[in-house]
């Protein structure tokens, strides 16, 4: 027997949110199958004699598998996680069906007793009905003269097991279908490709050590399969938490201050500030060429934020 409380979490859940992320897994898959023909046309229609023509061969079947096993992958979590989104919608409307029952149910309650305790006022009204109609001793019997709860019964019975049924069919449906969803991701996960690469390299310098990957994302810009519409500028899927695992904006900012010299005594006027004017202006001409950098890449002027900086 469900209760409003057991199906809450799929009252919040949002069908077009895991649509997203659905169209997003389905858009890498678009994305890798685009470069599919040119891998194939490099593979089967490229006939040269040579010493590296056989690991030319061999890379470029290395290459095929890899983007098949990659799309297929997408794919198939993109697929689940729709399939999931349709599910989650057909429990959000039982839930819907069981909270109209409850509505009713509480204008029945409210109308021949009245919430006195904190504990009863935050009680769902299916817990108050269970606790009006099961009078199960003499000090429950006392606290229930002058309600009339037969005039109710048979109403509110009908909304309470209503109801429960609304609630129970909304569980039937969504934890087998986020089962059977769970399960999918994982054998999609399971049947991607790895990248093996230096482990003892942060991510951020994998990417700076090679060029031409940062140089094919740039080229990559304008494909319509680059970023989902309305999703803004696709900056990867590099978490910024750690030096281990950054961001590629943020690599690219350090890349750039890997060029400039350090700041001057940052710090003491971070937290202490400065006490006069000539104090600002020496850390101003000691940071100048952090702060025409920072011009630079902003577009703002180097005195504005000299004096925001400042």
């Amino acid at each position: 027997m469900a209760y409003f409380a057991d199906v809450a979490f799929i009252d919040d859940s949002s069908p077009p949110l895991i649509e997203r992320n659905a169209a997003e897994f389905l858009r890498m898959r678009d994305l890798l199958d685009s470069v599919e023909p040119a891998v194939v046309r490099a593979r089967d229609r490229t006939q040269w004699v040579g010493l590296a023509s056989g690991s030319y061969d061999d890379r470029l079947d290395d290459v095929f598998g890899l983007v098949t096993d990659l799309s297929n992958g997408f794919d198939q979590a993109g697929r689940a996680l729709l399939r999931f989104a349709d599910e989650v919608a057909a429990a959000k409307e039982q839930v819907s069906i069981g909270q109209d029952a409850t509505d009713r149910l509480d204008q029945l309650v409210s109308s021949v007793a009245t919430a006195v305790t904190p504990t009863a006022q935050d009680a769902e009204p299916m817990r108050r009905w269970e606790d009006i109609r099961a009078t199960t001793g003499f000090l429950d019997w006392l606290a229930e003269l002058g309600m009339d709860v037969d005039s109710i019964r048979d109403e509110a019975s009908l909304w309470y097991d209503q109801a429960h049924e609304a609630f129970d069919r909304a569980l039937a449906i969504e934890e087998p279908a986020r089962e059977e969803c769970l399960a999918d991701l994982r054998l999609a996960y399971e049947s991607l490709p790895e990248f093996r690469v230096d482990r003892s390299l942060p991510v951020y310098e994998v990417f700076l050590r090679t060029p031409s990957l940062l140089h094919q994302a740039q080229q990559a810009a304008d494909d319509p399969n680059a970023a989902l519409a309305g999703a803004g500028p696709n900056l990867g899927g590099f978490p910024a938490a750690t030096d281990e695992a950054v961001s590629p904006e943020l690599a690219r900012i350090r890349s750039q201050l890997a060029h400039l010299p350090d700041g001057w005594d940052p710090w003491t006027y971070y937290f202490d500030g400065a006490d006069t004017d000539q104090q600002r202006a020496e850390w101003i001409a000691n940071n100048q060429p952090i702060i025409n950098a920072a011009a630079a890449e902003t577009g703002l002027p180097p005195d504005l934020i000299a004096g925001v900086a400042g």
